[in-house]
């Protein structure tokens, strides 16, 4: 058993708003005792969780946020069945928040990461039979509140997902995606908006070829934002979101635009991290289902092919010779 606490302080409008959370949570260190599908969750604080925030107040008139404890039944799962890599480097039992060792940049809640999982698994289960789905590995990484630079080959979040990423395959496993959420921070200014859709592109090729696969799906998130102060910037971010995936191979994108915000205009709540969570299992059972019949088509055309040669050379050898 152990207890965590984030504290940061903020100036919000007259008063300093205290954001804290303080969460006992039971876990144990777990090992992988069969196939772990690895998936890497980055990006700011929408895939961090800060679903189910709510403001309270201290006897001393301190404001903060706190997360309310609920966690979505669509959480769960088979106990052990979902791992989460811990910031010290090993396996435990998922729960929520998913990035509390990971994520100093506020209080932390429901993000969709846990959701998907879940979802993932019981969709293992309806198409091959219950028992057969693998063990997931989830990798947090996400910090809320930075932009594309904080994310640059070389920056200490990329080689700290890098190193997180390359730490939880040496374990045991197989990557099998990137959920990435991010760029408001890039909304900000039209500096930020106008370079973000070179710095995403870079960052992207970069992650596939320091973790030197070309295979796995990329999954972005259409970032959300209502009552925008800078809409052209906003739109101009949104559309490199969509460009990246329209133009790279294995870069797909599911859009948390329209999705229910708190009250900053900004932050999921935790049912719009629930129904995120579950696009982002539909997006990716239905580009993996896409790959794995196309991967069937060519494997059954190479075997007919040698096939026919192979009846060919017993056709024509008697004849020759």
């Amino acid at each position: 058993m152990k207890f965590h606490s984030i504290l940061t302080f903020i100036p919000l409008e007259s008063y300093m708003l205290h954001l804290a959370v303080n969460i006992q949570i039971h876990f144990r260190l777990v090992s992988p005792q069969k196939g772990l599908e690895i998936f890497i969750l980055a990006g700011q604080s929408n895939m961090s969780g800060r679903g189910g925030m709510q403001l309270k107040e201290a006897a001393d008139g301190y404001k903060y946020m706190m997360w309310d404890g609920v966690v979505p039944e669509e959480c769960n799962a088979e106990p052990g069945s979902i791992l989460r890599l811990t910031a010290s480097l090993e396996w435990e039992e998922a729960h929520e928040p998913l990035h509390y060792d990971i994520d100093p940049a506020g209080p932390i809640g429901v993000g969709p990461g846990l959701v998907f999982a879940a979802s993932l698994l019981r969709s293992h289960e309806a198409n091959f039979g219950k028992g057969t789905a693998p063990m997931i590995g989830l990798v947090p990484c996400a910090v809320g509140a930075t932009s594309m630079s904080k994310w640059k080959k070389g920056s200490f979040l990329y080689n700290k997902m890098i190193l997180r990423t390359k730490a939880a395959i040496q374990k045991g496993g197989t990557l099998k995606g990137l959920l990435w959420c991010q760029g408001e921070s890039d909304t900000i200014n039209e500096e930020l908006g106008a370079s973000f859709a070179l710095k995403l592109a870079t960052f992207l090729q970069d992650v596939r070829t320091d973790l030197q696969s070309n295979s796995f799906p990329i999954i972005q998130v259409g970032i959300p934002w209502a009552h925008h102060p800078h809409p052209k910037i906003l739109k101009e971010v949104r559309q490199a979101q969509m460009a990246q995936a329209n133009a790279s191979e294995q870069v797909f994108i599911v859009d948390a635009l329209g999705l229910p915000l708190q009250s900053d205009n900004v932050h999921l709540t935790t049912e719009a991290q629930t129904t995120l969570g579950l696009m982002l299992v539909e997006k990716f059972n239905s580009v993996t289902d896409s790959y794995l019949v196309s991967s069937h088509i060519v494997n059954r055309f190479i075997y007919m092919f040698f096939k026919i040669i192979h009846l060919c050379y017993f056709m024509i050898y008697p004849i020759l010779f």
